[in-house]
């Protein structure tokens, strides 16, 4: 291909990509609008992003980022910018994106952004606040993830977690578990060598550890 033929070709590219974006950009899911100092994010607005839990559609949310604060109740520090219907989360030993990522997506009715400073006493001085608004449902529902490595010199590593949750009514019962199991190893020569790095000694060792832990949690 002649270098003309090259450059015309690169050109019409550019020129498809950028009308493709375009495209993509005009059928862009368009921002709720605000009612009452809030926009009402439906799951149909996160359809495209195939979310997950609602810690992904809590962060497809535009210009929002989540604030965990300090955990010190009672003063400024701890400014946290995330409820679930309507609350602060019931745990301080766990972190917003940790609780959000166990609430399956499909259990999420709505979110609420406040285009505003928070007004109550958990949520003051936060710009902007997300109410993660759930389901009514006599189902139990819950999200479960695992992963496993394994190396021939290393050994091996396992991790598992699940989470549970009931709604009844204003009262809503979670119960979440998890484990991780370590098995190392490590075998080979091991050689001593003095300031010249002269070979003083070697030695075939064969060395192996394991580390378990277990965590169960509710609110």
């Amino acid at each position: 291909m002649s270098k003309g033929k090259w450059l015309a070709t690169a050109a019409a590219l550019s020129l498809a990509e950028l009308t493709s974006g375009h495209a993509l950009a005009q059928t862009a899911v368009a921002l709720p609008a605000i009612e009452d100092g809030k926009r009402n994010f439906l799951p149909e607005f996160f359809a495209g992003f195939s979310p997950v839990t609602a810690l992904d559609m809590v962060e497809r949310i535009p210009g929002f980022t989540i604030e965990e604060g300090e955990g010190r109740r009672g003063f400024g520090e701890n400014t946290i910018n995330v409820l679930i219907d309507g609350d602060r989360p019931a745990t301080k030993s766990e972190t917003l994106a940790t609780i959000l990522g166990r609430i399956p997506a499909s259990q999420v009715e709505r979110i609420e952004l406040t285009e505003q400073a928070g007004a109550d006493g958990e949520t003051r001085g936060a710009g902007q606040i997300v109410n993660v608004i759930r389901k009514q449902s006599r189902a139990v529902t819950g999200t479960y993830d695992g992963n496993l490595r394994i190396g021939t010199r290393y050994g091996a590593a396992a991790f598992a977690n699940g989470s549970a949750t009931l709604k009844r009514g204003k009262t809503t019962f979670e119960i979440n578990a998890g484990s991780f199991e370590q098995y190392l190893q490590g075998q080979g020569p091991e050689d001593f060598q003095d300031g010249s790095r002269r070979l003083i000694e070697r030695r075939v060792y064969r060395g192996r550890s394991r580390f378990t832990e277990f965590n169960l949690g509710g609110a």
